[in-house]
């Protein structure tokens, strides 16, 4: 019998990113970026955490709901590390997007871009790696 998701689910799922979301919104208005040039480093870390985690969610409730059933661990890890992809790239694909047609800088070089892609990754990697060893237990 397949229920919607609760609001708990639901605040699990989608807070995590809309924090992240924010934190970036006002570290660019207030400069953050500019006046400390590692800022970007952990942004692009808990962004992969943060997305990792609410694909984590997501997966773990289709479960609990029998809609999806993944019997390897190791199939749970490179799911949630896929999405972490795709969420980073998504998110490099934008700023390529806005420094082509707006001219913004987003992206400072290419070397920055696999930089970031990385970092999001390595966050990722965390929350993929440790939320499924801690849920099959």
């Amino acid at each position: 019998n397949k229920t919607k998701m609760n609001k708990q689910t639901i605040y699990k799922l989608a807070l995590p990113p809309f924090a992240v979301l924010i934190i970036h919104i006002v570290a660019m208005l207030v400069g953050w970026y500019e006046k400390f040039w590692w800022f970007d480093i952990p942004m692009h870390l808990i962004g992969g955490v943060a997305i990792t985690y609410s694909a984590f969610v997501v997966l773990d409730y289709f479960k609990k709901q029998n809609i999806l059933s993944i019997k390897w661990m190791p199939l749970d890890i490179l799911i949630l590390l896929g999405l972490a992809a795709l969420a980073a790239t998504t998110w490099e694909l934008m700023e390529f997007t806005f420094d082509l047609y707006f001219n913004t800088g987003l992206q400072a070089s290419l070397l920055d871009t696999v930089k970031d892609l990385c970092i999001g990754l390595i966050g990722g990697g965390i929350v993929a790696i440790t939320s499924t060893l801690i849920n099959k237990k």
